[in-house]
């Protein structure tokens, strides 16, 4: 007889750098581990209502629900679950603690120092390998750099790729056409070499600009993981390959 699978939601809130854990209630199953807010989809719900009202019960907050991040289904001794975690962001209210037992912001880099549900492993990890992907700003500088990294500087890579901003209204040609493709920077656009957009960024003027060419060119040959190595010391955005 084939399992039933029961439908679960959750919400991936981002704060600048940060996004949102919660730790479960001691007297739920799998009590005290963390997980993102949400629950199961009710009887005739959509998933984004489903979000919306788990939201609203848990956090007492009204959320914008974005794209899904991340989709698993997984299989606890008592029931199997299909998880479906949207980007999502507060639209209205402030976050209260109304179930769970904590409440977290933290950052990928932390997420070893919390005991997370089975069920989101494969996602903490997706989690772990993006975060080190927005250090490399589209245009192939290296932003972690930049002392509003992460912060509240508009043009940042990490409000857009996390859904706290409309990616439609970023001013960066080369942001929404990267990120909108799903790409990490021009270096993996199978395009990049006649790509009218990264070619009018990189034909400017300027040592900045040729610093910029040159992470790019060397990314295409290299790969991130050298990359990363090689910048591992710089204090800006471009140095030395």
């Amino acid at each position: 007889m084939e399992k039933s699978v029961t439908e679960v939601v959750a919400a991936l809130i981002w704060d600048r750098s940060h996004f949102l854990i919660c730790q479960r209630p001691a007297h739920k199953a799998r009590g005290l581990l963390w997980e993102f807010v949400g629950g199961k989809v009710e009887p005739g719900e959509t998933k984004e209502e489903a979000l919306v009202r788990e939201c609203r019960e848990e956090l007492a907050v009204t959320v914008r629900v974005g794209g899904v991040y991340m989709e698993v289904l997984h299989e606890y001794p008592d029931l199997t679950v299909r998880l479906t975690l949207f980007h999502a962001s507060i639209r209205e209210g402030t976050i209260q603690k109304l179930e769970h037992n904590d409440i977290r912001w933290i950052t990928a880099d932390e997420l070893g120092q919390y005991d997370f549900c089975p069920a989101d492993e494969s996602i903490l990890q997706r989690l772990q390998q993006d975060a080190r992907t927005l250090e490399i700003g589209c245009c192939a500088a290296y932003c972690k750099t930049c002392r509003e990294f992460g912060g509240a500087c508009p043009g940042c890579k990490t409000g857009y790729a996390g859904g706290a901003r409309d990616l439609g209204k970023a001013r960066c040609a080369i942001k929404r056409c990267c990120l909108g493709r799903g790409l990490v920077s021009c270096a993996d656009c199978p395009d990049c070499e006649a790509c009218p957009t990264r070619l009018a960024f990189h034909s400017h003027t300027g040592y900045k600009y040729g610093k910029y060419r040159q992470s790019f060119d060397f990314i295409r040959r290299h790969g991130y993981d050298a990359f990363f190595r090689a910048a591992a010391g710089w204090t800006s955005a471009y140095g030395k390959l």
